[in-house]
């Protein structure tokens, strides 16, 4: 299926007023997608390691962008879609390809932001402390300020040039500057005053500093008395090429039920974003078990309860004939994948 950026317009125009067709809802979706799983390769490559330490992927992050882009507010509106077109400097029909695109891709990226945030602090609970203990000494101290540019969030000393047309400095001269002027000391504070004036002696190179590397610079500070453990990786075979193959038929059919949750179920208002994920999990779990052989019979049902407080007949009068709906297009998703392989 074609996606078309010359589009957004109309797709935008029609998910307001209701009358975008199915076809044309998957296409708006999988062009959100595409916008966000873009952003988070070019400017967020950290992003792929991060995931695959949660154990989710890239696409599963890009997907969830798209839920927050087609969030609902209490009176069933697209609040974010909305806010989208308030933000314009023009009206939507006089507002140049360009801009438009540019609108919605900002709008994109800040949901992706968010996203690595919440996942960030799941994988690095100290980092994700640091980060916020950072964020909230700059607020009040004043020495820093802190802004976005092609590197994400940066801070800058205040109150002088940030030469940013220099290159910027080697992080490992960085960290051992900024380790010999420490001496021991833990306050984020303290720490942020030492590192300003570290920053301020330098003439050679950028003053500027991505914000994620003051996190890591503070984190290796507070564990640099520590001894690192080893760690061990198992051996991960897939046993074949006919497993990989499994593998990867199982990972886009996946991608296929998320995409048909948000265009048929989320977007259209018959699940919220907890029942939503809940339904995938519960079908990607399903899928496992197709997979593995284990021979695991659970129901529907039962898959579903991991993840949803809900009885049984609850499910039955809610959430029975869209699971069973899922299950279907799985089914039929595998069987014409496989035959394509063969």
């Amino acid at each position: 299926m074609a996606v078309r950026v010359d589009m957004l317009r109309t797709y935008l125009r029609q998910t307001l007023d209701r009358s975008i067709s199915q076809g044309d809802l998957t296409r708006f979706v999988q062009l959100a997608r595409i916008v966000a799983a873009t952003y988070l390769a070019t400017f967020r490559a950290s992003a792929v390691v991060l995931c695959e330490k949660l154990g989710i992927s890239s696409t599963d992050l890009a997907y969830d962008c798209v839920a927050d882009l087609f969030a609902r507010d209490e009176k069933g509106l697209f609040v974010h879609l909305e806010g989208l077109i308030g933000s314009l400097h023009q009206p939507l029909d006089q507002t140049p390809d360009h801009e438009l695109f540019a609108a919605f891709r900002a709008l994109l990226s800040r949901f992706a932001d968010t996203q690595l945030g919440r996942l960030y602090a799941q994988a690095d609970p100290q980092g994700a402390r640091i980060h916020r203990n950072i964020r909230e000494c700059i607020k009040k101290e004043g020495a820093f300020q802190l802004t976005r540019d092609f590197r994400g969030w940066v801070i800058t000393p205040i109150g002088s040039p940030d030469l940013d047309h220099l290159p910027p400095c080697s992080m490992d001269w960085l960290k051992s500057e900024f380790f010999v002027r420490c001496k021991g000391t833990q306050q984020i504070p303290r720490l942020l005053a030492l590192l300003h004036d570290l920053l301020m002696s330098l003439t050679e190179f950028r003053r500027s500093i991505p914000l994620m590397d003051v996190v890591q610079l503070i984190k290796d500070l507070y564990q640099s008395k520590e001894q690192p453990g080893s760690e061990t990786q198992e051996d991960q075979s897939l046993g074949g090429m006919t497993q990989f193959e499994i593998a990867h038929l199982r990972e886009q059919v996946e991608q296929t039920l998320k995409e048909k949750i948000l265009v048929t179920y989320v977007v259209h208002g018959k699940v919220d974003r907890k029942q939503a994920k809940a339904m995938y999990l519960a079908c990607r779990d399903l899928l496992g078990d197709w997979c593995s052989g284990d021979g695991a019979n659970f129901s529907l049902y039962e898959y579903l309860a991991r993840y949803l407080p809900i009885d049984e007949q609850s499910y039955k009068d809610g959430l029975r004939v869209k699971m069973e709906y899922l299950v279907k297009i799985a089914r039929e998703e595998f069987a014409n994948r496989l035959t394509r392989e063969l």
